[in-house]
């Protein structure tokens, strides 16, 4: 089925560099925020985002640990203590690696498209991430993530378009 062919074509890894731009649409605002930078993830459980504009800072996840770096300011969280953006960074970091068994433990998930053009959507299972966010959706073409929709349940919602970068050149 689709949906595990996609996670076939994910596990390979092309997903470990990218450069996005996000766009967060804000229901009382009148034009979306927009951010970009870089991501980078090391298999099995390193993520780091890195915001170049419209501010600088960091964004470190290293197992359960949470560093954010805006500045000379560091803040050290533990996922376990928030565990919506747990759940969050377990769907990245299942969906980096291909790994559907751990993706379904969090969001049903159903797929559609081909593999040329697919389309994951993920609704969550946790009753507090249940309370944030009405769904999740990864768009990509074979097995590389193009971009990321998150649409919150207050009708927020932020589109995020990733590009694959040469391993060694994000920063």
């Amino acid at each position: 089925d689709l949906l595990h062919t996609v996670f076939q074509l994910l596990d390979d890894g092309r997903n470990n560099d990218v450069t996005y731009l996000e766009q967060k649409y804000i229901s009382f605002l009148d034009v979306p925020l927009s951010h970009s930078g870089s991501m980078s993830f090391v298999p099995p459980d390193t993520m780091v985002r890195r915001q170049n504009s419209p501010t600088e800072q960091k964004f470190t996840v290293i197992g359960q640990q949470v560093t954010l770096e805006k500045g000379s300011e560091i803040k050290h969280i533990s996922l376990e203590k928030l565990p919506p953006l747990l759940i969050f960074v377990e769907s990245m970091r299942a969906v980096m690696v291909g790994d559907v068994k751990r993706l379904q433990k969090h969001f049903t998930v159903t797929a559609r498209g081909g593999t040329d053009d697919w389309t994951l959507e993920l609704l969550p299972r946790d009753k507090q991430m249940k309370a944030l966010i009405e769904k999740v959706q990864f768009n990509g073409r074979q097995g590389i993530v193009t971009g990321i929709k998150t649409y919150e349940v207050d009708g927020d919602w932020s589109d995020m378009q990733l590009t694959p970068v040469a391993a060694g050149h994000v920063r």
